[in-house]
């Protein structure tokens, strides 16, 4: 239904008067409304918003141009746009075309009077009002703007202005004159909307103040309280009875009782002071109170106030005679204002809305004690504490709701004299319900704790059980495997060694032969010799290989020094191997260890090298290393090869090749020699994903 509400509002013929848009209410539909109004600007309360006033009404609007002429004050404009209701019921004119038609002057204020302030028709036009400044309030919403309060004949107004308008020391000084005030009389703005009107004075916008009769240099100088309707200041003495925070309670030389609220610049007196205040004077929902009070000592006599009554807490909701029960909270206001002592538990509720506060129980109802007005500021006793109080009794009640004329009770107040108004009977008890709970909270946490403490135990020692076991496994197939390479390090030595052993003396038998007759099997023969020694050299690298736990070393620098030291010696030996040993599967070692003990035993045996330095790292799944010595060098291109008798380099390569691997050399002769592996780990590239 909304949104077919709002579809006919987007074909509906513009709103022409202010009275036609403010008639318009969230029940016909959010908008947009479309608008084209003709009026007057009346003020300008900054760059956005505008108030505006036609013949049927006024309200404000907000610009929402990009650019365009700004209008000023007492411009006659034509504004259009788009009007939307709020779904708190209020109408937001939002102006996106405006002309500036002519300009007139404002029409002559209109009097203010207790008559008219609630006349509609008077809103969004300049009023003029005379009365006196009563007090002065800070604006809790804008804490740039405070607001004075103007007394007229029997009604108040606000006048909304800010510090830079006025100062604040210049309000203050304008307490208790008598002014005309003339300003634009309009909606309070933001959440105040809705709370009725104010007078806006701005300098810059028509608003003036002019003081009638300014208020007299001595505060004090003033007529005493007679009457609880006068508009200027009354003074009135007494002795003070008790206070709190910002007010206290006094009795007059009458025996009058009276609630006086202090002015910001004055200081709150202390219980028994004999004072002199002057202040303004209003209603609270029963009683007549001053306020914007300053006070000073005087030595008059007061007589003491009565002595407390003593009482019981039902006493205070309830009247002698009534058929209320306990659940129906009521007020005796008869109390109101009177020395009370009574006696109670105090609870354990907490007002956090004043500090100092604690609340005394009779099981039913709760009463609020004050002692924020104490010099001494005294701890508030324990909950659960049996306490006799003594104090001045205030009944509270609430004034939030306008249209109730009967006012609702909201709360007793006591405020102690001093701190020995407040006696403790008996201490709280140790084991109370609250120190319980507490108790049970604590054993229910440590429970956890143990619970908690128990099943991580267990998860670790579960995953310790399993290391260990996984590491007597692997100890176990570690045993095995060298006594199956001890086995096949025995058989190759008993069966290729020695027959290999026997090839080698025959061979050397023909070539002592031949020395008595020389033949053209020499070449073959010495070739045979060397293959022969080169395979018995790589029987033995086997046998050590199968014999030794290099394979089992963890750390592969290490694993590198023990394969590589037999065949070379003691010479100047460097291994820094940057590789992840526990992520390299053995073959991969194997290759490894085997090509570095070949390059260095070359070195050695070939190059008479003195120092070996052997490099690695992996990267991106390829492991490379290089084997650098100091030796003589030679020239790779003119390398001997297996047709010489020499199966070293080309036994790399191909060992290499069934690797996916790859060797170069770098030598020149004189040179040394650097020989660089490059060599593919597929476990590696695994572990990388």
């Amino acid at each position: 239904m909304l949104a077919a509400s709002t579809l006919a509002a987007t074909n509906m013929a513009p709103i022409r008067t202010v009275a036609d848009a403010l008639k318009l209410s969230a029940f016909d539909g959010l908008g947009p409304w479309p608008f084209t109004l003709e009026g007057q600007v009346y003020s300008t309360f900054h760059n956005l918003v505008r108030d505006f006033k036609d013949a049927t009404g006024g309200y404000s609007y907000e610009d929402h141009r990009n650019g365009g002429p700004n209008p000023l004050i007492g411009d006659i404009v034509r504004i259009s746009g788009e009007m939307i209701i709020t779904p708190e019921d209020l109408p937001r004119l939002k102006v996106n075309h405006l002309e500036i038609l002519g300009h007139a002057p404002l029409p002559a204020p209109i009097d203010l009077t207790d008559a008219n302030v609630d006349d509609p028709g008077i809103a969004y036009t300049f009023v003029r009002a005379r009365g006196v400044i009563t007090a002065v309030v800070q604006d809790d919403l804008d804490t740039r703007c405070r607001r004075m309060i103007l007394r007229m004949q029997n009604r108040y107004i606000e006048i909304a202005t800010s510090c830079k308008e006025i100062p604040h020391k210049r309000q203050r000084a304008l307490l208790d004159a008598e002014v005309e005030v003339t300003g634009l009389f309009q909606r309070k703005a933001g959440w105040r909307i809705n709370t009725g009107m104010n007078l806006l004075l701005r300098k810059n916008g028509n608003g003036h103040l002019k003081v009638i009769k300014p208020p007299p240099d001595d505060p004090f100088a003033v007529p005493e309280l007679h009457e609880a309707n006068a508009a200027h200041r009354r003074r009135i003495s007494g002795r003070v009875v008790a206070a709190d925070r910002r007010r206290f309670f006094m009795c007059t030389r009458t025996g009058r009782f009276m609630e006086v609220q202090v002015a910001e610049e004055s200081t709150v007196p202390q219980s028994g002071d004999c004072i002199e205040t002057s202040g303004f004077t209003e209603m609270d929902p029963f009683h007549v109170r001053l306020s914007e009070a300053i006070v000073r000592p005087t030595n008059g006599r007061f007589p003491l106030p009565p002595p407390p009554q003593d009482i019981d807490l039902a006493l205070l909701f309830s009247r002698p005679g009534d058929s209320a029960g306990p659940d129906i909270v009521g007020a005796n206001t008869a109390i109101h204002g009177r020395l009370i002592r009574f006696s109670g538990k105090v609870s354990d509720l907490l007002d956090g809305t004043v500090p100092n506060t604690f609340f005394v129980q009779d099981g039913h109802r709760n009463v609020s004690v004050d002692l924020s007005g104490l010099a001494e500021k005294p701890s508030p006793p324990d909950a659960g504490s049996q306490v006799e109080i003594t104090g001045l009794c205030l009944s509270e009640f609430k004034d939030d709701v306008s249209h109730r004329s009967i006012p609702r009770f909201r709360r007793y107040v006591i405020l102690p004299r001093t701190a020995s108004d407040i006696r403790i009977l008996a201490a709280p008890p140790w084991w109370t319900p609250a120190r319980l709970l507490l108790v049970i909270a604590i054993l229910a946490i440590v429970l956890l704790v143990v619970l908690v403490w128990n099943r991580t135990l267990r998860i670790l020692s579960e995953r310790r059980g399993r290391q260990l076991y996984r590491e007597q496994l692997g100890h176990v197939l570690a045993e095995k495997k060298t006594e199956e390479r001890g086995r096949l390090a025995v058989e190759l030595h008993d069966s290729i060694s020695q027959t290999l052993t026997g090839v080698a003396l025959q061979v050397d038998a023909a070539c002592q032969a031949d020395n008595h007759r020389p033949g053209s099997a020499r070449p073959y023969l010495d070739a045979a010799k060397m293959l022969l020694a080169s395979c018995r050299h790589e029987l033995r690298c086997c046998i050590w290989d199968l014999r030794s736990r290099t394979f089992e070393e963890k750390n592969l620098n290490e694993a590198i020094i023990r394969t590589v030291r037999p065949h070379t010696g003691n010479i100047d030996l460097d291994v820094r191997f940057d590789a992840p040993r526990h992520e390299l599967s053995e073959s991969t070692i194997h290759t490894i260890l085997r090509v570095a003990r070949e390059l260095s035993s070359n070195a050695v045996r070939h190059g008479e090298a003195t120092r070996i330095t052997i490099s690695g790292e992996c990267r991106d799944g390829t492991l490379r290393f290089t084997v650098e010595d100091n030796g003589c060098g030679f020239d790779p291109s003119r390398a001997v090869g297996a047709k010489e008798g020499h199966f070293g380099l080309q036994g790399i390569r191909e060992r290499l090749k069934a690797a996916n691997g790859m060797l170069t050399i770098e030598s020149s002769p004189g040179g040394g020699t650097r020989a660089t592996v490059v060599l593919e780990a597929p476990e590696l590239k695994k572990e990388a994903t």
